[in-house]
């Protein structure tokens, strides 16, 4: 997160004095790109406020670990298991934004998908694929709201021309659950050169 932050500073420092030096940006215009961003900003503030109590009341209520004992006491199949976590995590996409979910989740579903004998590396990478589907879908998808905002359309217009790119991305997701060997052979050709596997 903080490199993030970083890198997004840079890139908007360099902007500005890209913009300055070609003439492209006013001092007028500045002040109208800042004021901009604050309204952006705050959209996004406020939907992470609203999900950050929606992550208080998973957690105060026990939904996540109840859930997951759920699948522990009944689910032996990885590949049953696999699917009800995948609508598990869809489910709290569309609650909890990114970072609070994978804090709250992770420790929560690691033991249920270890005893499915599920890799962990496997797992990692199936629980960032569905939260990341949770930044683009309704009702709290955050990235709807951003680009809406900065497309100056209603969420409703962005949702409805997105629509059609949810069939590839959940294609992607079967996928990437179905075969593991597609999230593992980085890590076990990189374990294998390093001699710790």
């Amino acid at each position: 997160m903080a490199a993030s932050s970083e890198i997004g500073a840079i890139a908007a420092g360099y902007a500005l004095l890209v913009g300055f030096a070609y003439g492209g940006l006013s001092v007028r215009g500045l002040i109208d790109c800042v004021k901009e961003s604050v309204i952006v900003t705050a959209v996004i503030m406020y939907l992470i406020a609203v999900s950050s109590v929606m992550g208080w009341i998973v957690t105060t209520e026990r939904i996540a670990h109840d859930a997951a004992q759920f699948i522990a006491a009944n689910v032996r199949s990885p590949v049953l298991g696999l699917i009800v976590i995948n609508i598990l995590l869809l489910v709290v996409g569309t609650f909890l934004e990114t970072v609070p979910a994978l804090l709250i989740l992770s420790p929560i579903l690691l033991p249920v998908v270890k005893g499915l004998g599920i890799d962990p590396v496997h797992f990692g990478v199936i629980i960032s694929y569905n939260l990341i589907l949770g930044i683009i879908h309704p009702p709290l998808g955050i990235g709807l709201f951003v680009a809406a905002r900065v497309a100056r359309i209603t969420p409703e217009q962005v949702l409805s021309a997105t629509w059609p790119f949810f069939i590839p991305l959940f294609g992607g997701l079967l996928i990437v659950s179905a075969v593991p060997e597609l999230s593992l052979w980085l890590p076990n050709t990189v374990y294998a050169w390093l001699g710790l596997r």
